[in-house]
C-alpha cells in the first residue's frame, strides 16, 4: 500500500511540475503582461526597463520559473495588478476562499444527495419518474452552466423577484464571522435571521453549479443500481424474506455506491471550473469571481497562483479517490 501511495504522489509531483512549467511559459508569452498591467500601454521606456529589472523579468525564462516555484512553497505568490491592486495574492485568495468553499461544497452535497436518491429511485421504479429524469438529466449536462445561471437569475431573481440577483451576504457587524462561511457562521451564532439571509443569496448560484454533480451522478447511480438489482445475491436476500430496507441499504446501496463515490471526488474537484462561470453571473465575490476577472485585468499573479491552486485541489482530491479505491479493491494495487 505504501509503494502505492508513493507511486500516486510521485506522479501527481510530476504532473505539477508539468502543469506549472506549461503555465509559466504560456502567461509570459500573452500579449501585454504585468509591465502593461502596472504601468499602463503608455509608460515611458525607461520606466519599463526600471520594472523590469526590480521584477526581474530580464533574467532567463527558466530562472523566473525556478524563483517562483521557491516563493510558491513559501506562500509569497507576488502582489496582485488587478482584482485587489497592490494586495498579496496570497490575502486575495484567503479573503475570497471561504465564499468558494461554501458554494462549491453545496453545490456538491445538493448534487450528490439528490442524484444518489433519483437514480436509486429511477433504477427501482423505472416509469415516467425515470424518463422524466434521464430527460432532465441530458439537459443539465447539454446546457452550459453560465446559461443555466442566467435563465435561474431572470426567473427566480428579475422576474418573480423571490431571491436576490447577485451577490453575498453580509453579516459583518450582525455576527461573528469566524470561519467566513455564512451559513456555518450563522449556526454558530444561533442567528435564524442570519442563516436564512445566507440562504437566500446561495439558493440560485447553488442550484446552477449542482445542475452537472446531479446529472452525471443521477445516471452513474441508476445505472450502478440497475446493474446490481439483477445479481443472484439479490434474488437470494429476497427469497429469504429479508426487508426492502434491509436489503436496500445492506446489500443494493453498498455494492452499488462505490463507482459513484469515485465520481463525486472527481466532481468536487471540477467544481472549481464551473465557479468561475457561476460567480461571475451572480456577482458572488469567490475566487471564481476573482479568476475572471484577473483575466480582464490582465492580472497575472493572481491568475497563475489560482490556476496552480485548482491543480493542486484536483491532483491532491485524485490521490485520495485512488488511495479509497484501492483500500475498497485490492487488485487496483497491482500494477
Amino acid at each position: 500500500m505504501f509503494r502505492f501511495i508513493l507511486q500516486r504522489t510521485l506522479q501527481a509531483v510530476a504532473t505539477f511540475a508539468a502543469l506549472t512549467a506549461i503555465l509559466f511559459v504560456w502567461l509570459r508569452s500573452l500579449p501585454g503582461g504585468p509591465l502593461d498591467a502596472l504601468l499602463g500601454e503608455n509608460a515611458s521606456p525607461q520606466d519599463r526597463a526600471k520594472l523590469v529589472e526590480s521584477l526581474g523579468l530580464d533574467e532567463p525564462l527558466w530562472t523566473q520559473y525556478l524563483r517562483y516555484l521557491g516563493r510558491f512553497w513559501t506562500g509569497d505568490l507576488g502582489v496582485s495588478t488587478g482584482v485587489w491592486r497592490g494586495a498579496p495574492v496570497t490575502e486575495v485568495i484567503l479573503t475570497r476562499a471561504p465564499a468558494t468553499i461554501e458554494l462549491a461544497l453545496s453545490a456538491l452535497i445538493v448534487g450528490a444527495v439528490l442524484g444518489i436518491a433519483a437514480g436509486y429511485w429511477a433504477a427501482k421504479r423505472r416509469g415516467v419518474f425515470d424518463v422524466a429524469f434521464l430527460s432532465f438529466s441530458v439537459l443539465g449536462l447539454a446546457v452550459p452552466v453560465f446559461f443555466t445561471a442566467f435563465i435561474l437569475k431572470y426567473v427566480f431573481a428579475v422576474r418573480a423577484g423571490w431571491l436576490p440577483p447577485s451577490g453575498r451576504a453580509d453579516l459583518s457587524g450582525s455576527i461573528p464571522t469566524t470561519t467566513g462561511l455564512t451559513l456555518l457562521d450563522s449556526l454558530l451564532a444561533g442567528s435564524g435571521a442570519a442563516f436564512a439571509e445566507s440562504l437566500t443569496y446561495l439558493t440560485l448560484p447553488t442550484i446552477a453549479l449542482a445542475i452537472i454533480p446531479f446529472a452525471v451522478i443521477f445516471r452513474l447511480t441508476r445505472a450502478s443500481v440497475t446493474e446490481t438489482l439483477q445479481q443472484d445475491f439479490i434474488r437470494t436476500a429476497n427469497s429469504k424474506g429479508l426487508r426492502n430496507p434491509t436489503i436496500a441499504g445492506r446489500h443494493v446501496l453498498r455494492n452499488s455506491l462505490l463507482p459513484v463515490i469515485t465520481v463525486i471526488g472527481l466532481q468536487a474537484g471540477g467544481l472549481f471550473s464551473g465557479a468561475v462561470l457561476t460567480e461571475t453571473v451572480f456577482n458572488y465575490r469567490g475566487l471564481g469571481q476573482s479568476m475572471a476577472l484577473a483575466f480582464t485585468t490582465r492580472d497575472y499573479a493572481v491568475l497563475q497562483a489560482l490556476i496552480m491552486l485548482a491543480a493542486v485541489l484536483y491532483l491532491v482530491i485524485n490521490i485520495v479517490v485512488d488511495i479509497a479505491y484501492a483500500l475498497c479493491d485490492p487488485r487496483v494495487r497491482t500494477p
